[in-house]
């Protein structure tokens, strides 16, 4: 896991600088000091980590070129400039660094004068702007990305808007505004933008008036006539304002306010009766934060309780009608106020079947980073970037069995399944795909032709594989074009446990 934090400012110390952890305190050091000596190389609110293949990208600056886009491969060697946007000693300040299929956007400023929208394939020659959006102003710093088919929904800013819905095909003539929700220049302000079941969800305002709803929750098929109000939960012109979208076990879940219950967590299946709280607790309010799904079982955030703010989960399984306090670290009414891991989107970030957040043990002790062992846990990493997915239906519980499905669009297609231990850094197999796996310990568990497969993986009741981490990838080619048609499915990242 890449992280950012200071060591300290004074003399012989490094400041805010690149960190990388795998979750103990001997495998805890310092990537490089970017910006060498002790001023920051990393902002802690500005960093913005993006993994794409075997690297992630970040905002960073070493001093001379100003805050300009980087990659590292976790290694002092392998971090370094990926490019400067705004050349010389200015800033281009890259934000909101979100992978798209096989790319990256972001909003990124060549001049003082402008920011838009960028995109990058990882390469210095493949790091170019696609549209200004907002030519008469200062800039249109799109954010909030969501993949919409083979293009890009977002929020983007024009003077004569305000902060609206825009979508690109990643080319300027193809960067469109979808729709005017608040007409004017106040702007709606969409948010956190999920997709969910071909279409993409959000947050927006559409005014606090007679005639509005305030900020609920909203969909879009990329058109103005398919965007439109899903439900208003608090009904008139008063706010839900849905926050922190996922999706979990075939729904959309997100923490929104009604009253009586105050601020609670909410789950939708894209229809208006169909969006409701997951569970109530009267007038007591959670209000949940930084929702992250874990496995196929839990969501984990930040909650308020008798407690205070500490970390919560809650399952999908039936059993638990509501929120379980997972964990209380400041002891007694205190709080640790489980913090951003992330650039300040997430509290928790998962690597590895295990999750990772910041927080204090009391008021008067500096933030630690956390880690907690989530148990049974099934997770897809990697991109996808061919048309070859792989699924599972549920956490690899000891004495369950797990489905899996692969389906491709190659035609003529042969999968491959393979199992195995995960390795610490992907393969580059073929310059766009990656393997997931150790070769040497690699199991093939079948073969099929079709485009669609379905398999099922048998965990035993062993206790002794309790914790055990395998990967589970599809390889598939058409027998014609091998091995030019070989392609390689995300990889299904698996911790079994209870």
């Amino acid at each position: 896991v890449l992280f950012t934090a200071t060591d300290g400012t004074a003399v012989g110390l490094h400041g805010q600088e690149l960190w990388v952890t795998k979750g103990t305190a001997a495998t805890t050091k310092l990537v490089k000091d970017i910006h060498p000596g002790p001023k920051n190389g990393v902002s802690s609110f500005g960093a913005s980590f993006c993994r794409l293949g075997d690297k992630v990208l970040f905002a960073a600056d070493d001093g001379v070129k100003g805050l300009e886009l980087w990659v590292t491969d976790g290694t002092a060697a392998g971090t370094k400039l990926l490019k400067d946007i705004f050349p010389g000693p200015g800033s281009s300040n890259p934000g909101w660094l979100t992978r798209i299929g096989g790319k990256v956007f972001f909003h990124a400023s060549r001049t003082y004068a402008e920011n838009g929208l960028w995109v990058t394939d990882g390469t210095a020659a493949g790091t170019r702007l696609v549209a200004r959006i907002n030519p008469a102003g200062t800039g249109s710093y799109p954010h909030w990305f969501a993949p919409l088919g083979d293009r890009v929904v977002f929020s983007a800013f024009t003077r004569a808007l305000g902060y609206e819905l825009w979508i690109s095909d990643g080319t300027a003539s193809g960067t469109k505004l979808v729709k005017d929700i608040l007409p004017g220049p106040m702007g709606s302000h969409p948010m956190y933008l999920t997709p969910f079941r071909g279409k993409v969800y959000f947050s927006a305002d559409d005014g606090q008036t007679v005639s509005g709803h305030g900020r609920e929750l909203w969909q879009t098929d990329g058109t103005a006539g398919g965007t439109k109000l899903v439900k208003d939960i608090e009904p008139g012109y008063r706010s839900s304002a849905p926050a922190y979208l996922i999706v979990r076990a075939g729904l959309l879940v997100f923490s929104a306010s009604s009253r009586p219950g105050g601020r609670q967590v909410f789950q939708s299946d894209g229809t208006t009766g169909g969006t409701v709280p997951y569970f109530s607790l009267g007038a007591g309010e959670l209000n949940p934060f930084d929702l992250t799904k874990v496995g196929e079982r839990r969501i984990y955030f930040g909650g308020v309780g008798p407690l205070g703010f500490e970390p919560e989960f809650v399952t999908f399984n039936g059993r638990i009608p509501g929120p379980v306090r997972f964990l209380d670290f400041a002891p007694g009414g205190l709080s640790s106020h489980p913090g951003n891991f992330t650039g300040g989107r997430h509290v928790f970030c998962l690597d590895s079947g295990r999750i990772f957040m910041k927080g204090n043990l009391n008021p008067s002790s500096d933030e630690r980073i956390f880690r907690i062992d989530n148990g049974a846990t099934t997770h897809s990493i990697g991109d996808v970037r061919g048309s070859t997915i792989l699924t599972g239906d549920k956490d690899p519980v000891l004495n369950t069995t797990v489905n899996l499905k692969g389906t491709t669009g190659i035609s003529n297609p042969i999968h491959v399944l393979i199992l195995s231990a995960p390795t610490e850094t992907p393969i580059k197999v073929f310059p766009h795909w990656y393997a997931y796996y150790d070769p040497s310990k690699q199991i093939v568990l079948g073969a099929w032709s079709g485009v669609s497969f379905t398999s099922s993986l048998r965990i035993p009741n062993n206790k002794n594989l309790k914790g055990l981490r395998v990967v589970v990838q599809d390889w598939v080619l058409n027998a014609k074009t091998a091995p030019a048609g070989w392609e390689l499915s995300n990889g299904l990242f698996m911790v079994l446990g209870t």
